[in-house]
């Protein structure tokens, strides 16, 4: 056994790295065929719009707010940058999920 007790971390290690590789690529492939993926759902759009929005350089309503405000500006950049960024937010949000398994 090796020192620190890390005999076994190898391997599961390469299994994870394989396993997050295939759903990163499982995500580009489904950000690209599968239409729900393509048009959000009514959740999802409120925040498209929300984002649009402060990447217009508008503020957030100024009434108390009815969904997560912080959301649509961590997308605002990305819509700042490019006009259909939803496969980039997909991408990302795949990677965070398998960031928050370690």
């Amino acid at each position: 056994m090796s020192a620190g007790g890390s005999g076994g971390s190898r391997p599961a290690l390469l299994l994870f790295g394989a396993l997050a590789l295939l759903r990163v690529a499982y995500a580009i492939e489904a950000a690209s065929t599968i239409p729900v993926l393509q048009e959000p759902l009514a959740d999802s759009v409120a925040y498209r719009q929300l984002a649009r929005a402060v990447a217009a350089g508008a503020l957030l309503q100024d009434e108390p707010f009815y969904r997560a405000p912080l959301y649509p500006y961590l997308l605002a950049p990305a819509y700042a940058l490019h006009g259909r960024p939803e496969a980039a937010i997909a991408l990302a949000q795949v990677l965070l999920g398998i960031g928050s398994l370690l």
